[in-house]
């Protein structure tokens, strides 16, 4: 035993040496999303007091210092806060200050717990991402490796639930030992919502390289879809499937020329209308859950009524700074027995919200609830301006596609769960918009950088080049990449 942990040892000094030569924050980041996604808390851990060691939060340290290395070598610079910072940084000021004011310790410090590890690590991962250059050959290397991702999900979703589960990789998405939503395509996640949301960017990931490849790798691609798109679908949840086809076919209809855009548009709304009313027919009379029974399947969807009146009276009393971050299982029985309502509320007394704006509203009330909106505003708003200037290149702004791709599946989602405590969720979102605020930041700089450093003297005449002519710059492959162009 000694000697494996010394070859372990050894083993992960040398890939921490090869990745601080040959690595870089993106890169990082994407192993961050797959490996620390997959070697997660439930394939091990280790106990460090009340607050247990895993790979993907060792791995988040491992970021920001590589970034805080970067930094003092001038390799990345603090930028402005926007929108975005402001509402996220503002949030998790709320939520620090709120959780020293309330009962954090309750449930075995779960609240304590979910906001380091479900907001603070993602949070400063977004800090790092942000802060950071970056080139087209680091978002190529990433979308590869989300794209390799997204294909291990598909496949994973499709052993666990049609078989043979023994080919299942890490064992514990098998395992008993985690009965909830047990024989669903629950993935590494443990959870068929995060692990749609995670396909969903797969998806988005393969249908960016679609503008840059040949016949043959646009067939690869759509069979790739094809796939992907099985995999949501056994996640046997609604809200993916639907936030699945919002992502993917709003890549589509934006790519696409205004008058076919509006035909397809109409031909989808003709289609897809009674095949929505079928697919609801169909999905709420079939088993998902290998220990959830049909009747209890239907009793659960009839309770997000229940659970809404619930957080009402929550939200009603406490409207401002809510009942506390991550605290709703300890308030919710004193409301439930003092409401005046002739509905059956004591049945949503065992459960959390399923809506994610219900959640912040009723822990967290209007001013964290309001600060999260900010950074949900920005990053989105971010991404549409990244996504529609033409003038970055296309294998740089698609990092923003995906990012939109990915919010359409989980707004979608966080009307019917409370997306914010699925573990990896989070995550997802603040790598991507953290990756699209340094697109949007890198690519602002170079030309500027570029400006100072070509200005000609007053006496140095001036060739006349095709370019200076009026004639269309070179294609996208003339890019030297914004660090290269920064020097």
């Amino acid at each position: 035993m000694v000697v494996l942990l010394i070859e372990l040892a050894i083993t992960g000094v040398l890939v921490v040496f090869l990745l601080a030569k040959k690595g870089t924050l993106t890169t990082d980041a994407a192993i961050l999303l797959t490996c620390g996604t997959i070697f997660g808390h439930a394939f091990y851990s280790v106990a460090a007091g009340p607050l247990p060691l895993t790979f993907p939060r060792l791995w988040t340290g491992w970021i920001f210092a590589r970034w805080l290395w970067d930094y003092a070598r001038g390799r990345h610079a603090l930028s402005r806060w926007g929108v975005a910072e402001i509402g996220l940084y503002g949030f998790l000021l709320f939520i620090a200050v709120q959780l020293s004011q309330t009962h954090w310790q309750y449930n075995e410090k779960k609240p304590l717990a979910f906001f380091l590890f479900f907001l603070l690590l993602p949070a400063s991962v977004y800090f790092a991402l942000s802060n950071s250059r970056i080139s087209i050959a680091e978002l190529k290397k990433f979308r590869w490796i989300i794209v390799a991702f997204g294909l291990y999900l598909a496949v994973t979703a499709i052993l666990e639930t049609k078989g043979p589960s023994a080919l299942v990789f890490p064992r514990y998405i098998m395992s008993s030992e985690f009965p909830t939503y047990l024989g669903r395509a629950r993935g590494p996640f443990l959870n068929p919502v995060a692990n749609g949301v995670a396909m969903t960017m797969g998806i988005a990931a393969a249908a960016s390289f679609w503008p840059v490849v040949q016949r043959r790798g646009k067939i690869a691609i759509a069979g790739y879809i094809g796939v992907a798109m099985i995999g949501v679908f056994l996640t046997y949840t609604r809200s993916c499937w639907a936030g699945a086809v919002l992502g993917l076919g709003g890549f589509i209809l934006w790519h696409l020329p205004p008058r076919a855009r509006v035909a397809t548009l109409c031909i989808g709304l003709v289609v897809g209308l009674p095949v929505l009313i079928k697919v609801k027919e169909f999905s709420s009379s079939f088993k998902r859950d290998k220990e959830v029974t049909v009747e209890q399947m239907e009793e659960s969807a009839a309770l997000r009524p229940l659970l809404a009146r619930v957080a009402w009276e929550m939200i009603r009393n406490n409207p401002w700074t809510g009942v506390g971050y991550g605290q709703h299982a300890e308030h919710n029985q004193f409301y439930i027995q003092s409401a005046e309502t002739d509905l059956p509320i004591q049945k949503a007394a065992p459960y959390v919200q399923h809506n994610s704006v219900l959640s912040l509203m009723v822990e967290t009330g209007v001013f964290g609830t309001s600060l999260f909106a900010l950074f949900a505003f920005g990053s989105v708003a971010t991404a549409l301006r990244v996504a529609s200037n033409v003038s970055i290149p296309w294998e740089m702004r698609c990092v923003a596609w995906i990012q939109l791709a990915m919010l359409a599946s989980m707004g979608f989602n966080s009307a019917w769960h409370d997306v914010l405590v699925e573990d990896g969720a989070f995550q997802i979102w603040t790598v991507l918009a953290g990756l699209t605020m340094a697109v949007q930041r890198t690519t602002q700089e170079v030309p500027q950088a570029s400006h100072s450093s070509t200005q000609p003297t007053a006496q140095a005449p001036t060739a006349r080049t095709p370019a200076a002519e009026g004639s269309p710059p070179q294609k996208n492959a003339a890019w030297p990449g914004p660090r290269a162009a920064l020097g």
